[in-house]
């Protein structure tokens, strides 16, 4: 088995930074006001934001 090492950052995203918002919270805000097509895709991806710890 080889592994291979890569890369990888990590984003604060229940940390506030503009205005006291949370990147979380301007991230749902954003979803919220776009338009998906197929309209499910806006329940996947809220729904990782909102899980997302």
């Amino acid at each position: 088995m080889i592994f291979r090492a890569t890369p990888q950052w990590f984003v604060a995203i229940d940390k506030p930074f503009m205005g006291g918002k949370t990147l979380r919270e301007l991230a749902l805000k954003a979803i919220d006001e776009t338009q998906f097509y197929p309209p499910q895709g806006k329940n996947r991806i809220g729904s990782m934001v909102e899980g997302r710890t």
